[in-house]
């Protein structure tokens, strides 16, 4: 095969090789356009001979490009030319839980529950869009640096629809985590992949799967005719519900099982509830036992396996801090109760609620319009509306896309943007609705009203679109930043300032028109910005990066928290109060207009995402799998 390392193909340079398997092997590569790294894999010439593993091969492209969600590893394309095929891929810095196990023997349950709500949600959404995986185990979930599951190998994935390859009789994927009909060779649907995610979950918590053995027929024994050893019996203080939930994901009849990824979220959301009343012991690190790793892998399973075992290499501190829970320790913590007193510039707080929603999507963005009516967007295609200051949410709208951010106003207007250029115009609350594909294929992460007539939507590419006909036809803005955009505030109807990738700060004077980028001062993204009043600002993003203006942005100064994670979204609640939202659930506030700050205790352990306010001062933070956290 054809070594391609330093070779251009197309518009991507080869860079090293990151994994091999069966089916060819994986590269590292630079996609000189979009100035980013990807994944590309690659067949082998011995594989292209035989044309339905070609058609294997395009079909398994095709089947995950199709899949866009957060929580799955993207696709972005083709490259063929001169007899190469190959899938190209996002590529994730990130650490296998495979590998995470390996390490820590098992995990705190709280951080199990926090990866498997991650990935339930994309096989979900899989499920929904027609999609098995068949294949569900550790080595196939990988944690990114910022604490996001994604899901990886839909190689094997097959439509639900497409009865040519869900033959009875095909046993694919690894023995100690398949299903009791996959061991049979039966027809599977969805309800097998809620199997091995059950398996995959109590591997997690306590270190080894339910049938754990050397010897292939015992394995087989186990998922056919034997009930799972309690968890609570392996491991000791855990709430015993969590039982109940395994058992249930692992019931031999599928019908007696999850007949959803939903419930199964559902169940692990009240289970949630209950750890935050229950605490609960860190585990210890422990010898993991080699032999479960040796045990009775299908052969060839691994591309991606060789490419999370290179990606470990560039970034094995990153799942350490998912795991250690405590990294914020740094700062001292405090609970809700305490925090906000009478000098905390008139916050009054004394109450936190996490607020149950009826799916458990991942919440991209929160808009309070007053002290009752707000809205909520899922990256899912979801919209909710509530009319009773955030107590109870209600579907208002779907659509078969991913959101990204929006903007509703009092008159009945909403404007939602998400990937592929995409733009919803909704007027007299979703009874009107136009749906539009804006330009070239930009994702689209932000927009932001100056006032009723005059809006920016940024994106990726360092797309800038300004509207002045409240939203009705858009105009791009040209200029020379070409790095995704993530965010933007204006002082007025002339004066803003954009964030975004690599420390990328814009600042315009005439209305946006002219942007000029001002010397970054990191190479973090920057996420988000906020003012308190004409002179003091904050920017949040990558790696706790938190930088502060006390001139109205002429210069910042940097006040980085290394081990905050990733900000997300950072929030004046007034003058001098400010919080900041991001991974891992983390909460960190300031009285002093961002000069100092200290972590708020939630027992929260997902990605925060947005932060809302309604003039009465009751703060709302949503994020993934769900969460709403009303303070007041």
């Amino acid at each position: 095969m054809e070594n391609l390392l330093n070779k251009v193909i197309q518009n991507y340079k080869f860079l090293s090789i990151i994994g091999k398997g069966g089916m060819g092997i994986v590269y590292k590569a630079h996609d000189i356009s979009l100035d980013r790294f990807v994944a590309i894999k690659i067949l082998k010439p011995k594989i292209l001979e035989k044309p339905k593993n070609v058609e294997r091969f395009l079909r398994e492209a095709k089947n995950q490009a199709r899949l866009t969600h957060s929580n799955i590893v993207t696709v972005y394309g083709f490259i063929e030319q001169d007899g190469i095929l190959g899938i190209v891929m996002e590529y994730v810095e990130g650490d296998s839980l495979d590998k995470i196990l390996h390490k820590y023997g098992r995990l705190h349950v709280t951080d199990s529950v926090f990866i498997m709500r991650q990935i339930l949600s994309a096989i979900g959404y899989a499920h929904a869009k027609g999609y098995v995986h068949r294949d569900i185990k550790p080595s196939n979930i990988i944690v990114t640096k910022e604490g996001v599951a994604k899901i990886m190998d839909f190689g094997i994935s097959k439509s639900l629809f497409d009865k040519t390859v869900t033959k009875t009789g095909s046993k694919i994927g690894t023995l100690l985590y398949m299903s009791p009909e996959q061991i049979r060779g039966e027809e599977v649907n969805h309800l097998s992949d809620i199997y091995s995610l059950g398996v995959t979950m109590y591997e997690a918590i306590t270190g080894d799967p339910p049938f754990l053995s050397d010897v292939e027929y015992d394995v087989m024994e186990g998922h056919l005719h034997k009930r799972p050893g309690k968890v609570t019996s392996i491991v000791s203080g855990l709430p015993e519900e969590i039982d109940f939930i395994l058992f249930k994901a692992l019931e031999k009849d599928p019908v007696a099982r999850y007949q959803t990824c939903e419930d199964f979220i559902g169940d692990l959301n009240i289970y949630e509830k209950k750890l935050a009343e229950h605490k609960s012991e860190l585990f210890p690190k422990q010898y993991s036992n080699p032999k479960r790793r040796k045990a009775l892998s299908i052969a060839g399973f691994g591309i991606f396996l060789a490419i999370i075992s290179a990606v470990v290499y560039f970034s094995f501190k990153t799942a350490d801090t998912l795991i250690q829970s405590n990294q914020l320790d740094m700062l001292k913590k405090y609970s809700v109760k305490t925090l906000f007193k009478e000098d905390d510039g008139g916050i009054k707080f004394q109450n936190m609620q996490l607020i149950p929603m009826p799916a458990g999507g991942n919440i991209v963005s929160i808009s309070m319009l007053d002290d009752n009516i707000g809205f909520l967007i899922e990256s899912g295609g979801k919209v909710f509306a509530t009319n009773d200051s955030g107590n109870t949410w209600n579907k208002i709208f779907e659509d078969s896309v991913s959101f990204n951010d929006a903007d509703f106003s009092k008159n009945g207007r909403a404007t939602l943007i998400g990937n592929e250029s995409l733009l919803i115009i909704a007027d007299n609350n979703f009874e009107n609705v136009d749906r539009k594909t804006l330009y070239d294929k930009f994702n689209l992460f932000r927009v932001r009203y100056l006032n009723p007539q005059i809006a920016f939507i940024l994106g990726s590419k360092g797309c800038i679109l300004k509207s002045e006909d409240a939203g009705s036809s858009w105009t791009i803005v040209s200029h020379k930043i070409t790095a995704p955009l993530y965010d933007a505030y204006f002082f007025d109807n002339s004066n803003g300032i954009i964030v975004g990738w690599k420390g990328t700060i814009l600042n315009t004077t005439d209305g946006g028109n002219i942007w000029i980028a001002k010397e970054a001062q990191t190479e973090k993204y920057l996420k988000s910005i906020d003012f308190g009043d004409e002179e003091n600002g904050i920017i949040v993003g990558g790696g706790g990066t938190i930088l502060r203006t006390k001139n109205g942005g002429k210069s910042w100064y940097d006040l980085t928290i290394k081990d905050a994670g990733g900000l997300q979204k950072v929030k004046f609640i007034g003058k001098d109060f400010v919080i900041a939202v991001g991974t891992r659930g983390s909460v960190i506030v300031s009285n002093d207009g961002g000069a100092s700050w200290r972590a708020m205790k939630t027992n929260l352990f997902v990605k925060l995402n947005d932060v809302a306010v309604t003039p009465d001062k009751k703060i709302f933070i949503v994020g993934n799998n769900g969460t709403i956290l009303k303070l007041w």
